[in-house]
């Protein structure tokens, strides 16, 4: 139950998060100006990976081979974009 409650607690922070983004956009978004910046939302993510681990966990104790191909999926996705860890350029333009 410790699980659901913290789970329940990032998602809630979270959607707070993104509830202040758009209260914020909506009364100060100024068309000449740069309002709209993407930094102002980045810390979405730092729950949003607290959010797919608990999804993950819940998965892998009820789902065991769906748990395993959604790793082999992170995976693949891992290798796709690690050219991008290093340098700017696509090593594989036919993606």
């Amino acid at each position: 139950h410790s699980l659901c409650q913290t789970a329940a607690c990032f998602a809630i922070i979270g959607e707070g998060i993104v509830i202040g983004y758009a209260i914020f956009i909506l009364n100060y978004y100024v068309l000449a100006e740069a309002t709209l910046k993407a930094t102002y939302i980045i810390q979405f993510f730092v729950f949003l990976t607290f959010l797919s681990a608990n999804f993950l966990e819940t998965v892998r104790e009820k789902f065991s081979p769906v748990y395993y191909f959604l790793l082999l999926m992170l995976g693949l996705v891992f290798l796709h974009n690690l050219p991008a860890f290093f340098s700017r350029y696509i090593l594989f333009p036919w993606l």
